[in-house]
């Protein structure tokens, strides 16, 4: 019999968690839909849930194993699911998206935890509030990352690839931590906090940091024959929480940004 485990690469906020589903209510604007609140998070279900199902929680922008979501006939892509007759509304991405729903958000994506026990081809071992992305060796899931296409630039009408300008170990992203719905229970009550409210799209990173600079036809020459040649510069590089916005291409005049590709 497998057991759910943790894998060594696991991230503890893209955890899947045994639920039970509790105080089930209907949903404000739909008669076939109902919502239950899971680590605080709403998510829309089925009305064919009930009070008591056991079931499996996935969290928002979580990447889901791809054979699972053909096996419950989820994608919305017919011919990738293992019933080509049935459809679903995962993208071929997998990724577990917050979606809205006739006015109300859904925030994850809940599964009875007997597909899951169909999936490996048999029960397995867990208890209520257990978190995994494993099941034996089976990844179940992990943190979707956005992939970013790679600039190509143009030079004498071909296409040419463009070299990132960061210099390892100097620039650095916000440090992930635990979300606050996981670690909630640790806050005592004679606790002093603060608590803020961010707004979409104001997350935004600036430092003036070490980068690589483009080399000149004869720099190049030079190095090539043993020349010690600077080929860094301080300069701002400037980014969201997860993408350097001028990584390849950056122009300072008088310290103020002029040309920008993002």
């Amino acid at each position: 019999m497998e057991r759910i485990n943790k894998s060594k690469s696991h991230n503890p906020n893209y955890l899947a968690k045994i639920v039970r589903l509790e105080n089930i209510r209907k949903h404000s604007n739909a008669d076939k839909l109902n919502v239950v609140t899971i680590d605080f998070q709403n998510v829309i279900i089925w009305q064919e849930y009930n009070e008591g199902d056991i079931c499996v929680y996935f969290p928002t922008e979580s990447k889901i194993n791809s054979e699972f979501i053909a096996h419950i006939n989820a994608f919305k892509e017919t011919t990738l699911n293992k019933d080509v007759t049935k459809s679903g509304f995962f993208e071929a991405n997998c990724r577990v998206r917050a979606i809205k729903l006739r006015g109300e958000y859904s925030l994850g994506f809940i599964i009875p935890i007997g597909e899951l026990e169909t999936f490996v081809n048999g029960k397995f071992e867990y208890t209520i509030g257990d978190e995994f992305d494993a099941i034996g060796d089976i990844i179940m899931l992990e943190k979707y990352i956005v992939k970013q296409k790679e600039p190509q630039g143009m030079r004498n009408g071909k296409t040419e690839k463009r070299i990132s300008r960061i210099v390892e170990n100097q620039f650095r992203f916000h440090i992930d931590t635990d979300n606050l719905r996981r670690c909630s229970s640790e806050i005592s009550p004679d606790d002093i906090i603060s608590i803020t409210y961010k707004y979409h799209g104001t997350s935004a990173i600036y430092a003036n940091v070490l980068t690589r600079r483009e080399l000149s036809f004869f720099e190049r020459i030079a190095k090539r024959f043993g020349v010690n040649v600077v080929d860094s510069e301080y300069d701002v590089l400037y980014s969201s929480r997860k993408v350097v916005k001028n990584e390849y291409e950056t122009k300072l005049m008088d310290n103020n940004i002029i040309d920008i590709e993002n």
